[in-house]
């Protein structure tokens, strides 16, 4: 994720009043000594839950949010990605629809996995974010 897209989901946090200005610079300044995304110094400072920051990443997106938890699990797909390939890329398929697979992902930006998913199933990928944790809670 660009440095600018971790500000722009640092302030959308702030305006959902998720965080506040002071946690918010906080966060920022921890992040520019670690290097790590901004998200991840949020939630482990526990300014934001992984829940939370996801469903903001969601809406600065555009891609849907689906919490895998409260979904019924289709069969059918479950076996299209292996156990093992499912934990290390941290994805679980929903469902499929004609030639098109929704598959929740930790990171549905990451285009790397998205093409390994599209070669290895030769289906189109439609991404939908959801929380590391949740995905691994299903697996």
């Amino acid at each position: 994720m660009p440095r600018d897209m971790g500000f722009l989901i640092g302030e959308k946090l702030a305006q959902k009043g998720i965080l506040d200005q002071r946690k918010l610079k906080d966060a920022m300044e921890k992040q520019k000594i670690s290097g790590r995304l901004l998200g991840e110094v949020i939630v482990e400072l526990g300014y934001a839950t992984e829940e939370q920051m996801a469903q903001a990443l969601s809406d600065q997106l555009g891609i849907p949010y689906v919490d895998i938890t409260r979904q019924k699990v289709n069969k059918d797909v479950i076996d299209i990605v292996p156990e093992a390939m499912a934990r290390e890329y941290v994805v679980f398929p929903l469902f499929r629809l004609e030639n098109s697979i929704t598959v929740a992902m930790k990171d549905p930006l990451d285009i790397r996995v998205i093409d390994r998913l599209k070669h290895m199933t030769h289906c189109d990928i439609d991404p939908v974010m959801s929380t590391r944790a949740a995905i691994l809670k299903i697996i």
